[in-house]
């Protein structure tokens, strides 16, 4: 079975009292059963190192799937470091539906009910932050879907 997704990801510039943000947006994708898609973000034309003042904010996804249980949303740096967002969460539901992640967010997604809408923090233990690690943020990014269970 196929499954359909779409990413964005928001990165935040903080400069003179000022907030600056640029969007880049990944393809669609299709998951297949017991397989991992990986997304290709192409990012370029910011400051060459990211941190706690500039860096990635925010990953949005609406992904349409039967049985979210099955499946892990990860984040990968261009220097490979990445990101559990969520994982193996909401059993027999169904669809993360315009879901962001991003440290402000109220709730963790642990707590969250399928179809996981609005905004989230990643699973726990997991943060964006650990991105913001002083790596140059340009180059190609991924967005990555697991499904782990065949047969879905």
């Amino acid at each position: 079975m196929k499954k359909f997704l779409l990413l964005v990801i928001f990165i935040n510039s903080f400069s003179f009292q000022k907030i600056y943000a640029q969007t880049f947006n990944g393809g669609f994708g299709y998951i297949l059963d017991n397989q991992e898609v990986a997304i290709p973000v192409i990012v370029s034309g910011l400051p060459n190192v990211i941190d706690s003042t500039f860096g990635l904010k925010k990953v949005c996804v609406s992904l349409h799937h039967t049985y979210d249980s099955d499946i892990k949303l990860i984040v990968r740096s261009p220097d490979g470091d990445s990101v559990i967002l969520s994982g193996n969460l909401g059993g027999a539901g169904d669809d993360y539906t315009n879901s962001c992640f991003h440290e402000d967010a109220t709730n963790f997604i642990n707590n969250g009910t399928p179809p996981f809408t609005g905004d989230w923090k990643p699973v726990l233990p997991n943060s964006i932050n650990t991105l913001n690690n002083g790596q140059n943020p340009n180059g190609t990014w991924y967005f990555c879907v697991k499904d782990e269970v065949p047969n879905d």
